[in-house]
Protein backbone atom coordinates (compact mmCIF):
# COMPACT_ATOMS: atom_id res chain seq x y z
CA UNK A 1 0.00 0.00 0.00
CA UNK A 2 1.27 3.72 -0.50
CA UNK A 3 1.92 5.73 2.38
CA UNK A 4 -0.94 7.88 2.07
CA UNK A 5 -3.32 5.03 3.61
CA UNK A 6 -0.54 2.97 6.03
CA UNK A 7 -0.68 2.96 9.74
CA UNK A 8 0.72 0.89 12.28
CA UNK A 9 -3.03 0.62 13.26
CA UNK A 10 -4.10 -0.80 10.33
CA UNK A 11 -1.23 -3.07 9.93
CA UNK A 12 -2.26 -4.85 12.99
CA UNK A 13 -5.86 -4.73 12.18
CA UNK A 14 -5.52 -6.71 8.91
CA UNK A 15 -2.57 -8.78 10.36
CA UNK A 16 -5.65 -9.47 13.17
CA UNK A 17 -8.36 -10.39 10.33
CA UNK A 18 -5.71 -12.82 8.57
CA UNK A 19 -4.18 -10.48 5.62
CA UNK A 20 -0.37 -9.35 5.67
CA UNK A 21 0.90 -6.01 4.39
CA UNK A 22 3.31 -3.94 3.31
CA UNK A 23 3.77 -0.34 2.29
CA UNK A 24 5.69 2.68 2.82
CA UNK A 25 4.88 4.95 5.96
CA UNK A 26 4.71 8.09 7.16
CA UNK A 27 6.34 8.46 10.24
CA UNK A 28 4.06 11.10 11.82
CA UNK A 29 1.04 8.81 12.27
CA UNK A 30 -0.31 7.30 15.57
CA UNK A 31 1.85 4.72 17.13
CA UNK A 32 4.67 5.23 15.89
CA UNK A 33 7.42 5.60 17.81
CA UNK A 34 9.10 8.30 18.81
CA UNK A 35 12.79 7.61 17.72
CA UNK A 36 11.96 7.11 14.20
CA UNK A 37 9.75 10.05 14.44
CA UNK A 38 12.33 12.20 14.89
CA UNK A 39 14.49 10.01 12.68
CA UNK A 40 15.89 12.74 9.91
CA UNK A 41 18.13 11.90 6.93
CA UNK A 42 20.79 13.73 8.20
CA UNK A 43 21.47 11.40 11.11
CA UNK A 44 21.46 8.24 9.16
CA UNK A 45 24.60 6.94 6.92
CA UNK A 46 23.70 5.65 3.34
CA UNK A 47 22.55 2.03 3.79
CA UNK A 48 21.96 2.46 7.32
CA UNK A 49 18.76 0.96 8.30
CA UNK A 50 17.05 1.25 11.90
CA UNK A 51 13.55 -0.19 13.04
CA UNK A 52 11.37 -1.33 15.55
CA UNK A 53 9.32 -4.86 16.17
CA UNK A 54 5.63 -4.99 17.87
CA UNK A 55 4.56 -8.07 17.68
CA UNK A 56 3.69 -8.75 13.94
CA UNK A 57 4.10 -5.32 13.41
CA UNK A 58 7.71 -4.44 11.95
CA UNK A 59 8.63 -0.74 11.18
CA UNK A 60 11.84 0.04 8.99
CA UNK A 61 13.45 3.07 8.50
CA UNK A 62 16.11 3.01 5.37
CA UNK A 63 18.46 5.30 4.30
CA UNK A 64 19.12 5.17 0.36
CA UNK A 65 19.66 8.77 -1.18
CA UNK A 66 16.95 9.84 0.92
CA UNK A 67 14.84 8.47 3.78
CA UNK A 68 12.10 6.32 3.59
CA UNK A 69 10.16 3.84 6.01
CA UNK A 70 8.21 1.08 5.48
CA UNK A 71 5.63 -0.93 7.67
CA UNK A 72 5.58 -4.70 7.40
CA UNK A 73 3.37 -8.01 9.22
CA UNK A 74 5.91 -10.43 7.61
CA UNK A 75 9.15 -9.00 6.72
CA UNK A 76 10.63 -8.78 9.83
CA UNK A 77 13.80 -6.54 9.79
CA UNK A 78 16.07 -8.88 7.80
CA UNK A 79 18.35 -7.61 5.19
CA UNK A 80 19.54 -9.14 1.85
CA UNK A 81 21.89 -8.38 -0.95
CA UNK A 82 20.46 -6.06 -3.49
CA UNK A 83 23.38 -5.05 -6.45
CA UNK A 84 26.26 -3.97 -4.32
CA UNK A 85 24.48 -3.17 -1.15
CA UNK A 86 22.31 -4.63 1.74
CA UNK A 87 18.74 -3.66 1.87
CA UNK A 88 15.44 -4.37 3.83
CA UNK A 89 14.07 -7.59 2.22
CA UNK A 90 10.40 -5.18 2.33
CA UNK A 91 11.87 -3.09 -0.61
CA UNK A 92 12.49 -5.35 -3.36
CA UNK A 93 8.53 -6.91 -2.37
CA UNK A 94 7.84 -3.92 -2.52
CA UNK A 95 8.99 -2.47 -5.58
CA UNK A 96 8.00 -5.35 -7.14
CA UNK A 97 3.88 -4.61 -6.34
CA UNK A 98 3.91 -1.40 -6.51
CA UNK A 99 5.69 -1.27 -10.10
CA UNK A 100 2.32 -3.03 -11.13
CA UNK A 101 0.16 -0.56 -9.40
CA UNK A 102 2.07 2.29 -10.65
CA UNK A 103 1.58 1.17 -14.23
CA UNK A 104 -1.86 0.62 -13.64
CA UNK A 105 -2.21 4.44 -12.37
CA UNK A 106 -0.66 5.32 -15.75
CA UNK A 107 -3.07 3.21 -17.88
CA UNK A 108 -6.11 4.57 -16.09
CA UNK A 109 -4.68 7.93 -16.39
CA UNK A 110 -4.84 8.01 -20.08
CA UNK A 111 -8.50 7.60 -20.09
CA UNK A 112 -10.04 9.16 -17.41
CA UNK A 113 -13.84 8.90 -17.14
CA UNK A 114 -14.46 10.03 -13.30
CA UNK A 115 -14.69 13.76 -12.33
CA UNK A 116 -11.81 15.58 -10.41
CA UNK A 117 -14.22 17.17 -8.10
CA UNK A 118 -17.65 15.22 -7.33
CA UNK A 119 -19.78 16.25 -4.57
CA UNK A 120 -21.29 13.08 -4.76
CA UNK A 121 -18.72 10.27 -3.31
CA UNK A 122 -20.30 7.28 -4.76
CA UNK A 123 -20.17 8.37 -8.43
CA UNK A 124 -16.74 9.02 -8.27
CA UNK A 125 -15.88 5.74 -6.79
CA UNK A 126 -18.75 3.77 -9.25
CA UNK A 127 -16.70 4.89 -12.05
CA UNK A 128 -13.27 4.90 -10.68
CA UNK A 129 -14.37 0.90 -10.43
CA UNK A 130 -15.51 0.55 -13.54
CA UNK A 131 -12.59 2.03 -15.07
CA UNK A 132 -10.22 -0.30 -13.39
CA UNK A 133 -13.03 -3.11 -14.48
CA UNK A 134 -12.15 -2.06 -18.09
CA UNK A 135 -8.38 -2.07 -17.78
CA UNK A 136 -8.43 -5.51 -15.99
CA UNK A 137 -10.72 -6.77 -19.24
CA UNK A 138 -8.37 -5.15 -21.49
CA UNK A 139 -5.45 -7.28 -20.04
CA UNK A 140 -7.40 -10.14 -20.26
CA UNK A 141 -8.28 -10.07 -23.93
CA UNK A 142 -4.65 -9.00 -24.97
CA UNK A 143 -3.18 -12.24 -23.39
CA UNK A 144 -5.91 -14.05 -26.44
CA UNK A 145 -5.39 -11.27 -29.25
CA UNK A 146 -3.01 -8.23 -30.01
CA UNK A 147 -5.04 -5.36 -29.58
CA UNK A 148 -4.12 -1.61 -28.25
CA UNK A 149 -5.62 -0.26 -25.42
CA UNK A 150 -7.13 2.41 -27.14
CA UNK A 151 -8.77 0.18 -29.84
CA UNK A 152 -9.93 -2.17 -27.17
CA UNK A 153 -11.74 0.86 -25.63
CA UNK A 154 -13.46 2.01 -28.84
CA UNK A 155 -14.52 -1.39 -29.64
CA UNK A 156 -16.35 -2.10 -26.32
CA UNK A 157 -17.91 1.27 -26.62
CA UNK A 158 -19.41 0.22 -29.83
CA UNK A 159 -20.50 -2.67 -28.77
CA UNK A 160 -21.99 -1.77 -25.47
CA UNK A 161 -24.38 0.70 -27.83
CA UNK A 162 -25.22 -1.78 -29.95
CA UNK A 163 -25.91 -4.45 -27.69
CA UNK A 164 -28.16 -1.87 -25.59
CA UNK A 165 -29.38 0.99 -28.38
CA UNK A 166 -33.55 -0.26 -29.44
CA UNK A 167 -33.86 -0.65 -32.85
CA UNK A 168 -34.47 2.36 -35.24
CA UNK A 169 -38.34 1.97 -36.19
CA UNK A 170 -39.23 1.07 -40.42
CA UNK A 171 -40.07 3.53 -42.32
CA UNK A 172 -43.72 3.43 -42.63
CA UNK A 173 -45.31 3.31 -46.70
CA UNK A 174 -46.75 5.88 -48.20
CA UNK A 175 -50.58 5.16 -47.84
CA UNK A 176 -49.88 4.45 -43.88
CA UNK A 177 -48.51 7.87 -43.11
CA UNK A 178 -51.21 10.09 -41.38
CA UNK A 179 -51.14 13.84 -42.68
CA UNK A 180 -54.17 15.98 -42.59
CA UNK A 181 -56.11 16.70 -45.64
CA UNK A 182 -58.98 19.15 -46.63
CA UNK A 183 -62.40 18.10 -48.01
CA UNK A 184 -63.16 19.17 -51.52
CA UNK A 185 -65.62 22.37 -52.05
CA UNK A 186 -69.19 22.45 -51.82
CA UNK A 187 -71.06 21.77 -55.03
CA UNK A 188 -71.91 24.60 -56.83
CA UNK A 189 -69.89 26.89 -55.02
CA UNK A 190 -66.80 29.57 -55.90
CA UNK A 191 -65.93 30.69 -52.63
CA UNK A 192 -63.37 28.71 -50.45
CA UNK A 193 -66.30 27.00 -48.50
CA UNK A 194 -65.90 23.00 -48.42
CA UNK A 195 -67.47 19.84 -46.83
CA UNK A 196 -68.01 19.27 -43.12
CA UNK A 197 -68.33 17.24 -41.31
CA UNK A 198 -68.65 15.98 -37.34
CA UNK A 199 -64.81 15.85 -35.73
CA UNK A 200 -64.44 11.96 -34.38
CA UNK A 201 -63.06 13.67 -31.28
CA UNK A 202 -64.54 16.92 -30.20
CA UNK A 203 -67.84 16.16 -32.29
CA UNK A 204 -67.42 19.96 -33.57
CA UNK A 205 -67.48 20.62 -37.63
CA UNK A 206 -64.37 20.68 -38.92
CA UNK A 207 -63.38 20.60 -43.27
CA UNK A 208 -60.17 18.46 -42.22
CA UNK A 209 -59.28 14.97 -42.18
CA UNK A 210 -57.00 12.24 -41.57
CA UNK A 211 -55.42 10.93 -45.04
CA UNK A 212 -54.69 7.67 -43.70
CA UNK A 213 -57.91 7.11 -41.52
CA UNK A 214 -59.66 8.61 -43.74
CA UNK A 215 -62.09 10.50 -40.05
CA UNK A 216 -62.94 13.50 -39.99
CA UNK A 217 -60.24 15.52 -37.66
CA UNK A 218 -59.60 19.20 -35.99
CA UNK A 219 -55.79 19.62 -37.11
CA UNK A 220 -55.23 21.62 -34.27
CA UNK A 221 -55.51 19.46 -30.63
CA UNK A 222 -57.74 16.55 -32.13
CA UNK A 223 -55.21 15.08 -35.01
CA UNK A 224 -52.83 14.15 -32.54
CA UNK A 225 -54.71 12.98 -29.35
CA UNK A 226 -57.05 10.95 -32.20
CA UNK A 227 -53.76 8.88 -33.24
CA UNK A 228 -51.84 8.91 -29.76
CA UNK A 229 -54.94 6.90 -28.45
CA UNK A 230 -55.11 4.45 -31.11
Amino acid sequence: MDNFYNSPALARELKVRGFDCVGTLRTNRHFVPIELTNLTKKDMAIGQVNGCTSGDVDLIVYRDKNRVAFVSTYHGLATAMCGDTHKPTVIPDYNVCMGGVDRKDQMLAMYPIERRRNKIWYKKFFRKLLNASVLNAYILHKAHRSISHRNFRQTLVRELLAAHTPPAPTRALPNTWHFPGQYDLLPGTTRNEHQRRSCSVCKKRTSSFCKACNVPLCVFGCFESYHTSQ
